[in-house]
């Protein structure tokens, strides 16, 4: 059956600006917002510091039923040599009495391999008790799969980082024998592995101060969790947890790959036709080379404009993120700047 449509004659203003709609179409790669996107996760935290992380970016909350306790945007960049982070800002974690929320951010099961989780951390405070804040999970996050728990416990005048694979006390948990100071950034990095069997995935921890290395994997990690004839998974989420003890805990630059994240993280802006304009799920990143004024602008599929995502002086990476709620359909993610000019069709399912 053939469905007849009536002509309809078009003004010059939308003439021109359907075929500046069809040239961007056919000149913009194709993005699929998935509800799980594939790796790399990326997450730099670039939101308004003092609001809480539930409902940006893909994080949604899994435990605790909190109006107010969430891990909240902090306006401060963690810096760590030789690893990308947000210029904008870092979240606290923070633990203690009463009812916190539990966030995670889910992606594409990784059923192979290794994956490597790693994030900057700053101590600003901790307890006797070890109590872990960040760590992997299945697809679902159900209470069992919460696998590869990065905690921490105090330790002479500063604290040290522990390890499980999914124990909290006793024989599951590893700590380290060296003192790490509060209020000092560390680069944290998860290790899964997945191998042949069940009960026998081995859970690492690196633990990397200023200075360190980062080109390549080091050779011996700094924990490995005991535990590991606990159940196996295969990681689907990142997630971060506000325990009972009283700690208090900076994140920023969290990454999720499979290959080893300190090497590639300056490549996340850079792989193939994605130097200027990068897309994964919600996350928009443009890298500047050139500073000066820049607008990255939301259109949907008629080419109107539906929010500015960025606009002002910007250098280096600019972040920003797709906002809730849009329909299903087509849009168009253009960045206009000195010397720039870059855009990618968003398909939202």
């Amino acid at each position: 059956m053939y469905l007849h449509l009536p002509d309809y004659k078009l003004s010059t203003t939308m003439r021109l600006r359907y075929t500046l709609l069809a040239a961007a179409l056919l000149a913009a790669p194709l993005v699929s917002a998935q509800t799980l996107p594939s790796l790399p996760f990326y997450e730099g935290f670039g939101y308004t510091a003092g609001d809480t992380l539930n409902g940006k970016g893909g994080w949604k909350v899994h435990s605790g039923t909190s109006t107010t306790n969430g891990p909240t945007v902090d306006g401060n960049d963690l810096a760590f040599a030789g690893y990308t982070t947000s210029p904008t800002g870092s979240l606290v974690v923070a633990g203690g009495s009463g009812s916190r929320k539990d966030l995670n951010n889910e992606f594409t099961s990784v059923t192979t391999g290794t994956t490597y989780a790693a994030a900057v951390v700053n101590v600003a405070a901790a307890t006797a008790t070890s109590d872990y804040f960040f760590h992997l999970a299945a697809n679902g996050l159900a209470g069992a799969s919460f696998r590869a728990r990065v905690g921490l416990q105090t330790a002479g005048s500063g604290f040290v980082f522990t390890l499980s694979k999914a124990g909290t006390s006793g024989t599951a948990l590893a700590a380290e024998t060296t003192e790490r100071t509060f209020g000092t950034s560390y680069l944290v990095v998860i290790k899964y592995t997945i191998v042949d069997g069940t009960g026998n995935d081995p859970v690492d921890l690196f633990v990397l101060p200023q200075g360190s290395s980062l080109t390549s994997e080091p050779s011996t990690p700094t924990l490995s969790a005991p535990d590991v004839t606990a159940s196996d998974i295969n990681p689907g989420a990142v997630a971060l947890r506000q325990g009972a003890q009283a700690y208090s805990v900076f994140l920023d630059g969290v990454r999720v790959t499979t290959a080893w994240p300190v090497a590639t993280a300056a490549d996340d802006e850079s792989r193939p036709g994605n130097r200027a304009l990068a897309i994964w799920g919600s996350r928009v990143r443009l890298t500047v080379d050139t500073p000066g004024s820049v607008n990255v602008t939301l259109y949907d599929v008629l080419g109107r404009e539906v929010t500015t995502l960025f606009a002002g002086s910007a250098s280096g990476t600019v972040e920003a993120r797709l906002p809730d709620g849009l329909t299903p359909g087509v849009y168009i993610v253009r960045a206009l700047g000195n010397g720039l000019a870059a855009a990618k069709t968003v398909v939202i399912r």
